[in-house]
């Protein structure tokens, strides 16, 4: 009786939290300030985890393909698509976001500074340093502890299961890629899944290769997404 009673609520639970939930609520707003777009991407970021976090739990207790499982695992595609929707609305309107010179010579100005303060005390002292990078971190406010808000691009877009969007998104992660804006191993990672979607299955890729070069052999596979 308590387990049903269990499973009722957690049924519940995902129906009421995350059944009413529409495209508009991770649409991205009338941004004005980089703190306006790093507000939105930790909505994001946090709305992508929440489920996610729900699952291995849920496993332990309930076990795989369980009625509960499942419903989670629909709650998660859904909650992913309006993500999705969000994040394509977000890159029209944005463009693939990007850290401005300014932002990183002052980022690593305040990393040297940092360090060296660091290195100037023992490193058993740990309330000295906890004092030093209270200080740097006020002196240079975010700089020292400021995140790309790329990777979060990259984990909503992963979640895409329709490969002609997948494809779709090709061209403008390559150039991304190609101005350094995106990380070689993202870049990988998006092409590789890119094909698992297409094949159902991994691509067959000798030892020894760099990341460089399987990029390119996967865009050789994926010749009509890889735009020359």
């Amino acid at each position: 009786m308590k387990q049903n009673t269990s499973r009722s609520l957690l049924m519940l639970f995902l129906l009421v939290s995350f059944g009413g939930l529409l495209a508009q609520d991770y649409l991205p707003g009338d941004f004005k300030t980089h703190q306006d777009h790093s507000d939105y991407f930790k909505i994001i970021k946090h709305a992508h985890q929440e489920l996610l976090h729900l699952e291995s739990p849920i496993l332990l207790k309930y076990g795989y393909k369980s009625s509960e499982h499942q419903a989670l695992r629909d709650s998660i595609h859904q909650r992913n698509e309006l993500l999705l929707a969000g994040m394509n609305n977000y890159l029209d309107t944005y463009g693939f976001p990007r850290t401005s010179v300014k932002v990183l010579e002052r980022r690593q100005a305040a990393q040297q500074e940092l360090m060296k303060r660091l290195l100037s005390v023992p490193r058993t002292d740990s309330l000295a340093r906890d004092s030093i990078l209270q200080e740097v971190s006020s002196a240079f406010r975010s700089d020292v502890v400021s995140i790309s808000l790329v990777p979060t691009v990259m984990l909503v877009l992963q979640t895409e299961t329709n490969f002609d969007k997948r494809c779709e998104m090709i061209s403008l992660l390559r150039f991304e890629w190609e101005e350094d804006n995106l990380s070689t191993m993202s870049m990988l990672s998006y092409l590789r899944h890119t094909y698992v979607v297409k094949h159902g299955k991994e691509m067959e890729i000798a030892t020894g290769t760099t990341e460089r070069e399987r990029i390119y052999m996967y865009g050789r596979e994926l010749s009509g997404c890889w735009v020359e």
